[in-house]
């Protein structure tokens, strides 16, 4: 149902889990990181590698990981198979509950402790309410008084102020008449400034008049002749497009003779290089000719190989059968030497002396043949596997001759491809030379346009008769740039005689104005000074008014001041009330929220390790005990034994029992501790315990792993310890989906129905399955 993919880049470890879905394709599953993703394969599998180790797996060299575990490693182990992460998980619950309710607790306390301190203060609040409604009432009083009195001057000020305000408009009328009478004045210097120009014009009207008349001689002269000259710019304008089209072609013509050059001088290029590409050719269909046939040589190499392989493994299965020959013998004839007993130790047959000695020369006869037959099938092995080595480097030299061969091909056909577009192309040659001619030919004699020629030359004729009318334009227009002065002159002296007659009515008047202008300063200067002395005591009434608006501001602050501290002591005295239905709401919840703490903290230790937990695990230990001293009396004939504690007392007097989880072992001689067994009996123990633990992880509920993996191992052993694990595996087979036993022993093959054989060569390693 699941896959998990793991890869590494430049950036780190990838990993990916996957689930299978309806339709057959894979969905993610995978978190945000490696480490998230590995934490959700570890919850699917419901186990973490330690624990993989520490039960299923017996690897190389790390067999006694359960055994030479912690106390609190061993646990964790046995959690991890009985799934007791769910009751961790209710304890973490429960004690999250209770850390929840000692708040809730607290809260409730320190509010009730801060609602008391306010309620406390509720007399100082009553007290200080009377006083501040009392004050208003006299405040109000004051105001009322105050309020009158600043009427009766603000009337006062009111009319003495709008006297002052007629002052100052008679002041700003005053100013303005003077601006006036400054403004005329200024104008009445430019009236007499422009009647003196006028005059000035007029006493010269006999010189501007003469030179406007010769100024009109000359633009009637002027017209006829830019008249004539556009006519000559007509001409100009024609010849200029006549030269323009005749420029236009002999560009075109020059451009397919230029194109026409390139591709002449391109396709001369091009036959030049066909006799290096015929050469080529011939060098390549030589070095062709002299790989002969690769394709053969690698299939005979491949059948070469293929034979001797085949020779090999029936080698090896042949040196396998004999070593098992030689071993048997080797029992037998080490049975024969050790023992006198008149019987024979393998079928119980009598044998007396004569006999003995005969069978053990007979076995021994057979074991000197087995062993000479199994050196030469060693010396066969060798030369067989030389040659499958020469016979794979051959195959191997044919398969770079044949890439060889083809990458000489390809080279081939592309040149040859190349010399026939070039053979094709170069056959064009001879006809784009003779069009080069052809082309050059016409430019030398001007071949192209020849209308547009023609009309050029009558037109060039015809502009050679007019070049007189520009000369004769050009001084007429110099003569008329020495009178240009002339008409503006004319137009200022018929403007002269009106500005001398206006501007000089216009000083009358502003003479006139000036006189009427100071007459009303006068009349305003007077209405000034009558004023003045009604509005003397302004000051000393606007102070007076402003005295009275202080004091008036003072008590509205006052009163204003004593309104906030009814109203903040009233709004005080509201709140208290609600605080003392507040206080009797937390109370409850307080007392509420301690007895459910009380009940929290009992089911968090109820769920915790001494709780459900260690009964879970001790009601297992039996089970796992059992298996493991059943499977450890088959290897040992009931002679070891391992026994699983729970409990042990503290070296401290008086301290109790300790939660623990220790292994004793026992065998005949006594309990030892662990290190002093040797290296085969401590393999048999830790044998024995993983197989334990193995079945009970198969069983599992929600993830079982029905999976036992053995990674060597043997080589502690003596045969006869071999035997017997092999014998106990094949007991527990049943239980596991998968038993896999990795060895390097040779006598252990037959002892398993199905072998993955892997052997290594050269090229890398090789597996069959027998």
């Amino acid at each position: 149902k699941y896959r998990v993919h793991k890869a590494r880049s430049k950036r780190g470890s990838l990993w990916e889990l996957q689930v299978w879905q309806d339709d057959g394709t894979p969905r993610s599953l995978s978190g945000a990181s490696a480490r998230e993703t590995k934490q959700k394969i570890e919850n699917l599998l419901r186990m973490d590698y330690k624990t993989f180790l520490a039960t299923a797996y017996l690897a190389q060299g790390r067999a006694d990981e359960f055994t030479r575990a912690t106390v609190t490693e061993r646990k964790k182990v046995l959690a991890d198979i009985l799934d007791l992460s769910r009751f961790e998980r209710l304890e973490q619950m429960a004690r999250e509950k209770r850390g929840e309710l000692e708040a809730q607790e607290l809260d409730a306390e320190r509010e009730i402790r801060a609602i008391d301190s306010e309620l406390a203060q509720e007399d100082e609040h009553r007290a200080a309410l009377q006083s501040a409604e009392a004050s208003l009432a006299t405040l109000a009083d004051e105001i009322e008084h105050l309020r009158k009195d600043q009427q009766v001057l603000a009337t006062r000020f009111e009319y003495l102020h709008e006297r002052e305000e007629k002052a100052r408009e008679y002041e700003a009328g005053v100013r303005e008449r003077e601006d006036e009478i400054a403004h005329t004045e200024e104008s009445l210097r430019g009236v007499e400034a422009r009647i003196a120009v006028a005059e000035q014009i007029l006493a010269r009207r006999a010189e501007i008049e003469a030179a406007y008349a010769a100024w009109l001689s000359l633009q009637e002269r002027i017209g006829p002749l830019e008249a004539q000259y556009d006519a000559v710019l007509d001409l100009q304008r024609q010849a200029g497009a006549l030269e323009k089209q005749i420029q236009t072609e002999q560009e075109a013509l020059d451009r397919e003779r230029y194109r026409l050059h390139c591709d002449v001088t391109g396709l001369r290029q091009e036959a030049r290089e066909l006799p290096r590409f015929e050469a080529e050719l011939a060098r390549l269909d030589q070095e062709l000719a002299g790989y002969g046939d690769p394709e053969q040589r690698r299939q005979a190499a491949e059948a070469a190989r293929q034979a001797a392989d085949e020779a090999l493994v029936a080698l090896r299965s042949e040196n396998g059968s004999l070593k098992a020959q030689i071993d048997r013998l080797s029992k037998r004839i080490e049975a024969l030497e050790s023992s006198d007993a008149p019987e024979c130790d393998w079928c119980g047959q009598p044998l007396p002396p004569a006999k003995r000695q005969q069978a053990r020369h007979d076995a021994e006869t057979e074991q000197q043949a087995l062993q000479a037959r199994l050196k030469t099938c060693n010396a066969q092995g060798v030369e067989q596997k030389k040659r499958a080595d020469q016979a794979r480097q051959e195959a191997e030299r044919a398969q770079t001759d044949l890439r060889a061969l083809a990458r000489l091909e390809t080279q081939r056909g592309q040149i040859s491809q190349e010399q026939l577009r070039l053979a094709e192309r170069t056959k064009t040659l001879p006809s784009l030379e003779e069009r080069l001619v052809r082309f050059e030919q016409r430019l030398r004699d001007r071949d192209y346009a020849p209308e547009a020629q023609e009309q050029l030359m009558q037109v060039s004729a015809r502009l050679e008769k007019t070049e007189r009318v520009a000369q004769e334009l050009a001084d007429a227009r110099t003569q008329q740039q020495t009178l240009k002065e002339a008409e503006r002159n004319f137009l200022q002296l018929e403007g002269a005689q009106t500005t001398l007659t206006t501007e000089s009515q216009r000083l009358a008047e502003a003479h006139a104005l000036i006189e009427k202008r100071r007459t009303q300063i006068v009349k305003a200067d007077a209405a000034i000074a009558k004023i003045r002395q009604e509005t003397v005591s302004l000051p000393e009434l606007q102070a007076s008014l402003d005295t009275l608006r202080a004091q008036l501001l003072v008590k509205q602050d006052q009163a204003q001041s004593a309104q906030r501290e009814i109203g903040h002591r009233t709004s005080r005295l509201a709140h208290l009330e609600g605080q003392k239905l507040q206080r009797a709401r937390r109370v409850d919840e307080q007392q509420r929220a301690g007895r459910e703490k009380d009940i929290y903290k009992e089911l968090a230790g109820a769920l915790g390790k001494k709780g459900v937990q260690a009964l879970i695990i001790e009601n297992a230990l039996p089970e796992i005990q059992d298996v493991a001293n059943e499977i450890l009396g088959r290897m040992t004939d009931g002679g070891m034994q391992v026994q699983l504690i729970t409990q042990r007392d503290a070296k401290t007097k008086g301290a109790g029992a300790i939660e623990t989880l220790d292994i004793i072992i026992s065998d005949d001689m006594g309990t030892r501790p662990y290190e002093m067994y040797s290296g085969g009996e401590a393999f048999r123990v830790n044998f024995a315990l993983r197989v334990a633990l193995s079945k009970m992880l198969a069983r599992r509920a929600g993830a079982p792993l029905q999976t036992l993996i053995l990674d060597e191992g043997f080589g502690t052993q003596d045969p006869r310890g071999r035997e017997a694990i092999a014998d106990a595996l094949h007991a527990v087979a049943d239980d596991f989906a998968l038993l896999l036993v990795i060895t390097h022993i040779e006598e252990l093959k037959d002892q398993f129905p199905t072998r993955i054989e892997v052997a290594k060569g050269t090229g890398g390693s090789t597996f069959s399955v027998a």
